[in-house]
């Protein structure tokens, strides 16, 4: 997997799977691409301190600190997955619908030899 710049953000970065995993999980509806706009807009200037706003989450996967960027009261209840490096850059690593706590060990283990 590679690792791209993510289009109209500073800091944000995408593993080259990312956008393929979202309209996915999003069924390439127009509301989720401008909803994950806004969210990556904040990420970009808020960096690590957006983990406070009620949209983004902090999670642990193998010791490892990781953050989810959730759809509140959203049908179809899309997770983004991803961490931070060095000066709050951003690595977006997945993107799933979430309709059990098995969807994210799923797809954080998919994602797993990226993480670590």
């Amino acid at each position: 997997m590679n690792l791209k710049k993510t289009a109209n953000f500073n800091k944000i970065y995408e593993l080259d799977c990312f956008q393929k995993e979202f309209i996915k999980a999003t069924d390439n509806e127009l509301r989720y691409k401008k909803w994950l706009a806004r969210k990556l807009a904040i990420l970009d200037e808020k960096g690590s301190k957006a983990v406070i706003l009620e949209e983004f989450e902090h999670l642990e996967y193998d010791k490892i600190d990781l953050y989810s960027i959730r759809y509140p009261k959203s049908k179809n209840n899309p997770r983004v997955i991803y961490f931070l490096i060095e000066d709050d850059n951003v690595i977006l690593v997945t993107a799933f619908k979430e309709k059990s706590n098995k969807d994210y060990r799923q797809g954080l283990s998919e994602r797993s030899n990226v993480i670590k």
